[in-house]
């Protein structure tokens, strides 16, 4: 049998008859913020159920996540620092390989522009343009200083 849709006066008139022709009356209510260890365990056994499922669900959830870091950490290959040092090792050595240094000029400085690390390649004609900005920065901080010291 279908529920009626809530809130409309066919699923008013179904609540009452569930609850025997009684309005449900809520016995916490204002229970929750008062003080005393009998009236709060009163509330708790009331209003137990929706929250101890929810509860028990996250301690669940909790205990099931300590055991699987648990069993991460114990059940992990064990290695000893002298084999992880040869792997590391190897790993240099491998490194060393693929990066050895060019003797050739031409292939030296390729190989020296491809480990730089900066955005923009160094040019004569940068570094030159670069050196005019400063220059005339210079002179463009000098030139009110002097108008000043003339003043």
């Amino acid at each position: 049998r279908a529920m009626p849709a809530k809130g409309t006066p066919a699923w008013h008139a179904a609540q009452k008859a569930q609850a025997g022709g009684k309005p449900q009356v809520d016995k916490t209510f204002g229970m929750k913020n008062k003080k005393g260890k009998a009236v709060q365990a009163k509330f708790h056994a009331q209003n137990g159920g929706a929250d101890n499922a929810a509860q028990e669900k996250r301690r669940a959830e909790m205990k099931k996540a300590e055991q699987e870091a648990m069993n991460a950490l114990l059940f992990q290959e064990a290695k000893k620092k002298n084999e992880k040092n040869k792997e590391k090792a190897k790993k240099e050595e491998k490194k060393k390989e693929e990066d050895k240094e060019p003797t050739e000029m031409l292939a030296r400085i390729e190989w020296l522009k491809k480990r730089t690390t900066t955005r923009t390649p160094v040019t004569l004609d940068r570094l030159k343009a670069w050196i005019e900005r400063k220059k005339a920065k210079k002179e463009a901080e000098r030139l009110p200083q002097l108008g000043k010291a003339k003043a």
